[in-house]
């Protein structure tokens, strides 16, 4: 992992641990596959995030979220299939995006909670 992907990752956790977030995973691997971030929120019961992070400097000329297209999306949604069934866990599951742009000074942050719904 680069040192953008990692810092991305850092940030994300704190911002997911900041807005009531538990991480239970970080970089988990399902084969060749890799959930970045897997938490549980507050709600009851808690649901899991499987959470795709994308970090990029300024300028970035596309959206970071864009770059999760359908092959990333199958690829997460097989991970996430794999790791509920190995840790034998039936919470409902949420997909989302955290993007972080790095700019000249600090960052920017988006959360995309549910960015899609898997057809399992």
């Amino acid at each position: 992992m680069n040192s953008v992907g990692k810092s991305a990752e850092d940030i994300a956790c704190e911002y997911l641990e900041a807005n009531g977030f538990t991480i239970i995973e970080r970089n988990w691997r399902y084969h060749h596959l890799e959930v970045d971030i897997i938490a549980l929120d507050k709600s009851h019961p808690p649901l899991i995030h499987f959470i795709e992070v994308k970090g990029r400097v300024a300028p970035a000329f596309i959206d970071p979220a864009e770059q999760v297209g359908p092959s990333k999306q199958k690829n997460l949604i097989r991970a996430a299939g794999g790791y509920l069934k190995k840790k034998k866990v039936s919470n409902e599951v949420v997909f989302d995006i955290c993007t972080i742009l790095f700019k000249t000074k600090g960052y920017e942050i988006s959360f995309i909670k549910n960015a899609f719904t898997p057809l399992w």
